[in-house]
């Protein structure tokens, strides 16, 4: 044992604590049980630190509110892993990449729509192919 709780630091891994597969379960059950959390059963693996495990705890307790940002920037995460996962030679990656350069300028032009209808308006034939080129 430890002679005091404080030497335990926040950063502590959980397998220098003595902690293995049965006991890390034998924990994350306790937990759900004081919690009443859905807690998955990797939860120290994937949470190695007593101070990693309190924060997702509190998160998963007391979730704040998310900005937008914070929200899209999940969304373009599991975008990522998406992407990363598809097989670009036995898939059409043309639509995919129109509707992300479509997305791109409207965070570019600070959510207006109406950006490349200007630049259509005025263009010539050149210039169109160049706009059609970069998805408008």
């Amino acid at each position: 044992g430890h002679e005091t709780p404080h030497t335990i630091t926040p950063d502590h891994p959980f397998t220098e604590l003595g902690f293995d597969s049965l006991t890390a379960i034998e924990l994350r059950n306790r937990l759900r049980a004081a919690t009443g959390l859905a807690l998955p059963p990797t939860l120290l693996f994937d949470y190695p630190s007593t101070g990693a495990l309190a924060e997702y705890i509190l998160r998963e307790l007391a979730p704040e509110t998310e900005s937008s940002a914070h929200q899209i920037t999940q969304v373009l995460d599991q975008l990522q892993e998406l992407l990363n996962e598809m097989n670009t030679e036995e898939t059409d990656s043309s639509p995919i990449t129109a509707k992300m350069r479509a997305m791109l300028n409207v965070l570019e032009t600070g959510g207006s729509s109406s950006a490349p209808k200007k630049e259509i308006q005025g263009a010539d034939a050149e210039e169109l192919f160049d706009l059609i080129d970069k998805g408008l």
